[in-house]
């Protein structure tokens, strides 16, 4: 059913439901492309995309403001804390891929109150929207991701986990799951 309904208080042009919808689809698209524009290209867009999907479909002009300002920055830290880990990997394991013991090292990412399994070979994060974000889920993810990558679940189990925040100020008894 079409019902006409005014775009401002005063009367104004009115438009039906599917009008406003429509309206709506466009302005998220012209978001998401904007978005995607001007960060895209980015190595940490990969962490963007997979820790905040709603760009693509922002449901105020709120969101939309949140998804590109605190979003991009959590985004660009999380990229950071994985790189960190790389290195800190790399210079425990070496940088040949071919001579690490598995194929996609797992990592927790730990921002406040929230830990995101990662991998440090590819850009696969763990997608939190349908679980928790604890360390001890985090970690099992990642584990999960590197054995489905390849690796012999028993050496991912040997090797440990481990937990990298923004600043590295985790206490010890937080540096590996």
């Amino acid at each position: 059913m079409k019902v006409r309904q005014p775009t401002d208080r005063h009367g104004g042009t009115a438009r039906t439901d599917e009008e406003g919808n429509m309206a709506k689809w466009e302005e998220s698209a012209a978001f998401a492309a904007r978005i995607e524009e001007s960060v895209g290209r980015n190595p940490w867009f990969d962490c963007y995309r997979t820790m905040f999907p709603a760009y693509k479909n922002p449901a105020s002009a709120c969101t939309a403001f949140k998804l590109g300002s605190t979003a991009i920055n959590t985004a660009r830290d999380a990229w950071a804390m994985r790189e960190r880990a790389r290195e800190v990997w790399c210079g425990r394991f070496g940088d040949d891929v071919s001579s690490w013991p598995v194929g996609h090292p797992p990592v927790v990412l730990w921002l406040p109150i929230v830990g995101q399994g990662a991998c440090l070979r590819c850009t696969w994060l763990h997608d939190r929207r349908n679980g928790r974000g604890d360390l001890k889920t985090a970690g099992r993810e990642a584990r999960r991701h590197s054995v489905i990558e390849g690796a012999d679940a028993a050496i991912v189990r040997e090797l440990g986990v481990p937990v990298v925040d923004r600043e590295d100020g985790l206490p010890p008894s937080m540096t590996e799951v």
